[in-house]
């Protein structure tokens, strides 16, 4: 505890305190502008949206597996009348039909970004 208590005394005693801010904010602007001659191949801030497409069709309660399997291919019948069936960006369409009166479409592009999450509600 010593050698810290020595430190601080030494640091804090007359303008030092001044000397060691400006060094930190001098260190500072330095860095800044070394990141803007040199330009890391890293992100400051990456995109973190998905690149996926939920479209989520609630039933009621109750309805049958056929129904809600025609629905889920009516459903996957219009999204891919948009998109087009031979369209680039669009790695996968994968279509789950859940225990609960739901169904899940998701589009998975091969590179584009896109984000989009939509519901119908039956």
């Amino acid at each position: 505890m010593t050698k810290y208590e020595n430190t601080l005394k030494w640091i804090l005693k007359g303008k030092r305190p001044a000397y060691a801010l400006g060094g930190m904010v001098a260190l500072f602007v330095f860095t800044m502008i070394l990141n803007g001659i040199l330009k890391p191949k890293s992100v400051f801030f990456p995109d973190n949206e998905p690149n996926t497409i939920n479209t989520f069709i609630k039933m009621p309660i109750g309805t049958q597996i056929e129904v809600t399997d025609s629905v889920s291919r009516i459903a996957e019948n219009r999204i891919m009348s948009v998109l087009g069936e031979k369209n680039p960006i669009v790695e996968s369409v994968v279509t789950m039909l859940h225990s609960l009166p739901q169904i899940t479409i998701l589009i998975i592009p091969a590179s584009h970004p896109i984000w989009l999450k939509s519901q119908l509600i039956l």
